[in-house]
């Protein structure tokens, strides 16, 4: 009589998240320290890791089969990215998923009136930030409008430095804040 054993293994790959976070100057680098989730076909969480000096965190010795993965913590500066991003682990490979942080940002819109509501056209401003930094120099379209987009979250002022013909330049600066994500700071400035 011949005994034959037969034994089947369970064929294995792995998962590699590289994490990055868009700086100030809109470069991208590795994120260190973010705990990234590992979630079954059913979006259960399995696992957890966190990012490396590198910007990496690996699941290996996983079964074949599909996964998913997703930002768990986030740093207070940036969007949390909260996508569930789908992974199929396929034998003896390694699978690489990039996630990325952007900055969280607001805008700015100044409307710029004079004498009977007219829309002051030309209007030069400058924006500074909390250290005095010129952000963003420009100047109101035809409709009286300047809009600002992509300031980050922080403490700001605006400076007129040029008028319309026939007003004068306001002297004062107008502070604001962008204390969160996609925040839309309307100012209205009459006369001058």
């Amino acid at each position: 009589e011949v005994e034959i054993k037969l034994t089947n293994e369970l064929k294995k790959g792995k998962v590699k998240v590289i994490k990055y976070k868009e700086l100030e100057d809109k470069e991208m680098v590795l994120a260190k320290g973010v705990e990234i989730g590992l979630f079954d076909k059913d979006k259960n969480l399995i696992d957890v890791g966190i990012t490396n000096e590198f910007g990496e965190v690996v699941f290996d010795n996983l079964v074949c089969g599909k996964y998913y993965v997703r930002e768990l913590s986030e740093f207070v500066e940036y969007e949390l990215d909260d996508t569930y991003y789908k992974v199929i682990v396929k034998e003896n490979s390694e699978e690489v998923i990039d996630i990325v942080n952007y900055l969280k940002k607001g805008s700015l819109i100044i409307n710029k009136i004079g004498d009977d509501y007219a829309h002051l056209e030309g209007v030069e401003f400058n924006i500074y930030n909390h250290d005095d930094e010129l952000v963003f120099s420009g100047a109101t379209n035809s409709k009286g409008i300047l809009e600002v987009n992509d300031l980050l979250l922080g403490s700001y002022y605006i400076v007129e430095t040029k008028a319309s013909f026939g007003y004068q330049i306001l002297n004062d600066k107008i502070y604001f804040n962008i204390v969160e994500d996609d925040e839309v700071i309307n100012v209205s400035i009459t006369k001058g």
